[in-house]
């Protein structure tokens, strides 16, 4: 006998401890339990322990069998279907958000094209300001003249001007006039030397204190005039100024100068005199011929030089001047003093002490060094007039960039760029994203299946059951090549949208398409074992009767060496979805009761723990929703667990008000604090929040049993409430 082996050790938080070793015997089963009592997570439990045996078949709704496919405003259909459409529907929707930032948003929205346009129209505004700029300032520096002369070629351009930023330098006034002088010079070549009588002014001076140092020495004395320069001086002066003749008379005092007198002065101021007298005059004559030749000395003429060179020539003749002033007033003091010597030949006169002047020597080479630059100017003239073109242009480029502040603009742009390329790369990122994502969907549309041969038994069963609310009709040459995909036909023959369609209807074409489904072959390779998880969800009575209509034929076809786990919380399907349980079976000769053939179990929780109960015989079984709500009464007294019996004495109360038409008043008379207990805390089993009614479990009972008496039920109440 197949059996199979349920381990819950796993969840000892969630199941009694004499529920986590769950063992399966019977063929079929059917598993009873409210929500929150572990059903699912046994269904879970199965395909985690036995997936390398069996071949497991778990139904948990329609969610992994029909899934929605908004393009198409249809269902997909299948197990893989649904899957698919699920990645498809999640990639769609990633390409559509993708859409909504690379596309043209809606008037007054923005998203990454906007913004992108936005980043692209101000980058290009900036850059066509500054393209006019370049196009503006390189019109004006090809027509800007200097001395008449163009600066830029006739052809100079916008490419021109950009390519020549980088040379961009302001040039001085004093730079500007000699580059402009440049332009228009004509070739010059200077070959007139500098010529200036250089005379060796130590040695002259040298001359000139030997003299000054010297003095006249007397042959004869005369009494008269001893020791008396001025004495001295006066006859010498007169001596001269006379004849010499007989008799003559003195122009001083008015007496006759005897021959006696003229031969004394003569012995006095003898030939020694004259001679010193003579040496004197020459040097003064040679002074005075040295001023008079520095005088005739002719200045640089600077229109014999290109004009870069004329103010060099200014400043050279400003020297030379200077140099002749400093030599004329060198010999006028030797003069001078040589002047004063002669009044004072007989003593020694003071040293003169006076600064020697440079001769002209550096002057001529200075000139020297001109003439040489200037002729070598001339001869590349045309290089030199080019480069100083180049300088005068760079220069008016660089008053045009000073002039919009072009560093502040180019950063400007540099940022908008930024910004531009950061946004671009986005949007590229998006595209890139996008190309990816559609070749990821039609690859997923490649995987669809066409399911058309299950859609048209499902058509047909609905047929059969009256179903006539909705069918199936295939979508056939989709656009995109996608299989397996249906639209929903209304009674009407009209296309209803999915939206439309309700989860009842839902569920019943997933639960139709996982039992047709089992019958493909690649499902029979391995042992199945089936799990319905609560299949019956809100359809309505016709889709439960298709619905356990379809599970009893299926049950019928159940290989032995397969399982089937039929969870529910539904009562009313509990108990229809089961053979008869009156009937009895042949089993190996014997008449054996329902609860032998198949497996029967209910699940209880008592708030915290889920207890696992087998159902041996009817007696503990259950008939109706009503006598389901005692057994959970009967569980959870015997788990003492008397607040959440209170919720059950409510519903019980409720359905019996129900079923015997009594009013809240009429059952509860006098004793409305029972109704108020009951009240108290209107939660489900597994409610851990509940409020503590301070009463124990046979107080509850108690109360509701008088309830019971009061409405004459006592034997209803007994009958329904056995406990050990």
């Amino acid at each position: 006998m197949n059996q199979l082996e349920i381990k819950l050790n796993s969840y000892p938080d969630r199941f009694s401890e004499n529920s986590l070793n769950l063992t399966i015997t019977n063929k079929i089963n059917y598993l009873y339990g409210k929500n929150g009592t572990g059903k699912s997570t046994i269904a879970k439990t199965i395909c985690d322990q036995h997936y390398d045996k069996y071949n497991i078949l778990l139904f948990t709704g329609f969610e992994r069998v029909v899934g929605e496919n908004e393009r198409l405003d249809a269902i997909a259909l299948g197990t893989e279907n649904t899957e698919i459409q699920k990645e498809i529907e999640i990639v769609s929707k990633e390409i559509n958000e993708i859409y909504s930032e690379i596309d043209p948003p809606e008037t007054g929205k923005q998203n990454l094209f906007s913004k992108l346009n936005v980043a692209i129209k101000n980058l290009q505004k900036h850059e066509k300001l500054l393209n006019e700029f370049y196009t503006n300032a390189a019109r004006d520096i090809k027509n800007k003249k200097y001395d008449n002369v163009n600066i830029a070629p006739p052809s100079y351009n916008k490419e021109n001007f950009i390519n020549e930023l980088l040379n961009a330098s302001i040039l001085t006034p004093e730079e500007i006039k000699t580059n402009s002088e440049t332009l228009s010079s004509i070739e010059k070549y200077a070959t007139k030397t500098f010529t200036v009588t250089n005379t060796k002014l130590d040695s002259l001076l040298n001359n000139i204190n030997e003299i000054l140092n010297s003095k006249v020495s007397q042959r004869i004395l005369l009494k008269e005039l001893e020791e008396n320069i001025r004495k001295q001086n006066f006859a010498k002066e007169g001596f001269e100024i006379h004849e010499h003749k007989v008799d003559e008379i003195c122009s001083f005092c008015g007496n006759q100068i005897t021959d006696e007198r003229w031969n004394q002065l003569a012995n006095y101021f003898n030939d020694e005199v004259k001679k010193f007298e003579l040496n004197i005059d020459q040097n003064i004559n040679l002074c005075i011929s040295n001023i008079e030749i520095l005088k005739k000395t002719e200045l640089i003429e600077k229109d014999n030089f290109l004009k870069q060179y004329a103010a060099n020539i200014d400043k050279l003749n400003l020297k030379i001047k200077y140099s002749l002033s400093q030599y004329e007033l060198f010999y006028s003091k030797l003069v001078e003093s040589l002047k004063n010597k002669k009044r004072n030949l007989f003593e020694k006169s003071p040293k003169l002490e006076i600064e020697i002047q440079e001769d002209f020597s550096s002057i001529i080479s200075e000139y020297e060094t001109i003439i040489q630059e200037n002729n070598e100017f001339s001869k590349n003239l045309n290089k030199e007039q080019e480069i100083a073109k180049n300088k005068l242009r760079y220069n008016e480029i660089q008053n045009s960039l000073n002039g919009i502040n072009y560093t502040n603009t180019l950063n400007e742009i540099e940022k908008l760029k930024f910004i531009k390329n950061g946004l671009q790369d986005s949007f590229d990122q998006k595209k890139t994203q996008l190309n990816s994502k559609i070749t990821i969907k039609n690859e997923l549309i490649l995987k669809t299946k066409d399911e058309k041969k299950i859609a048209n038994q499902i058509n047909k069963l609905l047929r059969q059951m009256g179903v006539g609310s909705f069918a199936l009709e295939l979508i056939e040459n989709d656009i995109e090549g996608q299989k397996g995909q249906y639209k929903i036909k209304g009674h009407n023959d009209e296309i209803r949208p999915i939206t439309n369609l309700s989860q009842g209807e839902k569920n019943i074409i997933a639960f139709l398409y996982f039992l047709l489904s089992i019958e493909n072959p690649e499902n029979n390779q391995k042992p199945k074992i089936i799990i319905l998880d609560d299949p019956m969800t809100s359809n309505d009575d016709t889709m439960q009767y298709l619905m356990i209509g379809e599970i009893q034929k299926f049950s019928r076809k159940l290989n032995d060496s397969d399982f089937l786990l039929i969870f529910t919380h539904n009562v009313h399907f509990y108990l229809n979805v089961r053979p008869n349980t009156a009937i009895k079976y042949k089993i190996n000769g014997e008449d054996k009761s329902h609860y032998i053939k198949f497996g029967n179990y209910h699940l209880f929780s008592n708030g915290t723990h889920t207890t696992i109960k087998k159902i041996e015989n009817g007696k503990h079984d259950f008939i109706t929703n009503y006598e389901m709500l005692w057994k959970e009464l009967i569980f959870l007294f015997e788990s003492d667990e008397p607040n959440l019996m209170l919720n059950v004495c409510r519903k019980i109360s409720e359905t019996f008000m129900h079923f015997t038409k009594k009013g809240v008043e009429a059952f509860y008379g006098d004793n409305l604090s029972a109704k108020k207990l009951f009240d108290v805390n209107q939660h489900s089993l597994d409610d851990f929040d509940a409020e503590q009614n301070g009463k124990t479990k046979f107080e509850i009972i108690d109360i509701l049993k008088s309830l019971f008496k009061e409405n004459n039920a006592t034997d209803h109440f007994e009958n329904y409430f056995k406990v050990k």
